[in-house]
């Protein structure tokens, strides 16, 4: 987890079934048995995590169709929103959601930064997401000491992150109070302080307001955050 290969889950229980499916299975509800194990992906490879088992529903209440949700006779694969792999030992990673961020260069996978940045002195919560083309890793100090950066120069190098963000704190989904609100830090970018790298040396900035740019300014700051934000969040 440390070297960014995503949140390390564990192996599954014998009562629940997994498995990564292929993109190319789209969001089709129904299908065959030899489909499925068709569209499964085999270990180290990247797809949607799926899961069966007593504990899945059949549905949800008030849903016209089985939104969510995959029959293959007469049982129900819960499609997650969560993307990942299945190491040679069976062990489950997780990457971040369908469809994740694109900044030109890959696919972004959230908790691929985000797990091992947890690792650092210092760091209390970490949120990794694209922004106007560039590469941001915000950083929650844990409130004891400041993150100490120099060791997480090899994951930024890796990561091809562009800049660094210095937060109070990172915005949670109100409902949960786990789940980063990527667009909420979009909007409030104006009041972090912000680390260019640069050939790997950390210039600080301090971000300017968008007070200062008058009130046009401020909904374009605004009106881009929201054109890039993600469909998903982790």
């Amino acid at each position: 987890m440390k070297r960014g290969r995503g949140l390390l889950v564990g192996t599954p229980v014998p009562s629940v079934h997994v498995r990564v499916l292929s993109p190319s299975w789209g969001k089709r509800t129904t299908g065959s048995t030899s489909e499925l194990e068709n569209a499964s992906l085999p270990p180290g490879e990247i797809g949607e995590i799926i899961v069966s088992g007593d504990h899945v529903l059949s549905g949800y209440l008030g849903a016209q169709e089985f939104t969510g949700k995959i029959r293959i006779g007469g049982v129900v694969w819960h499609r997650t929103g969560d993307l990942g792999s299945l190491d040679s030992d069976g062990r489950l990673w997780l990457l971040g959601r369908v469809d994740p961020d694109r900044d030109g260069q890959a696919n972004l996978y959230s908790l691929s930064v985000e797990t091992a940045t947890s690792f650092c002195p210092g760091v209390r919560r970490s949120a990794f997401f694209a922004l106007n083309g560039k590469r941001i890793l915000a950083l929650q100090p844990d409130g004891h000491c400041r993150p100490d950066l120099t060791l997480l120069k090899d994951l930024l190098r890796e990561a091809s992150v562009d800049s660094i963000w210095e937060v109070p704190q990172i915005p949670t989904d109100r409902r949960h109070n786990s789940k980063i609100d990527y667009q909420g830090l979009r909007c409030r970018r104006q009041d972090y302080r912000i680390r260019e790298l640069h050939e790997d040396v950390l210039v600080e900035q301090v971000g300017s307001r968008c007070q200062q740019n008058g009130a046009a300014g401020a909904q374009d700051e605004i009106d881009d955050a929201q054109a890039q934000a993600f469909t998903c969040l982790r």
